[in-house]
């Protein structure tokens, strides 16, 4: 993930004002959806690969792809930047939130074990 992040958040940065255009014109624009197509394809793509593998519990798989889906996001990289993070600081963030994510913290644990008990 931490790779991913790190190379789409360094493509984002470099194509900030072209991207911030183009997503907010693809619902107006005609034919810009069919020229984003595969731009969308692609990000599908990539959440898929960068969810695979984090080992989560039955009950919290479907909350990882859904937590790398924001960290790709365009928007929530944007977010985080105007909230004064650098790009690394960006990538940090959502590794230790999809990690989080992935794994359900101690008293979680704690509660399921103490109700099979």
């Amino acid at each position: 993930l931490r790779a991913g992040l790190t190379a789409l958040y360094g493509y984002f940065h470099g194509g900030r004002a072209m991207l911030a255009r183009i997503l907010a014109d693809e619902p107006e624009v005609p034919g810009l959806g069919e020229v984003m197509a595969p731009w969308w394809e692609y990000m599908r793509e990539v959440r898929a690969g960068l969810s695979a593998g984090w080992g989560a519990e039955a009950d919290r798989q479907r909350l990882v792809p859904a937590a790398v889906g924001h960290a790709i996001r365009f928007s929530s990289w944007e977010s985080l930047i105007a909230e004064g993070l650098t790009d690394a600081e960006a990538v940090e963030l959502m590794v230790e939130w999809v990690g989080g994510v992935a794994k359900p913290c101690e008293r979680e644990r704690e509660e399921s074990h103490a109700s099979s008990s």
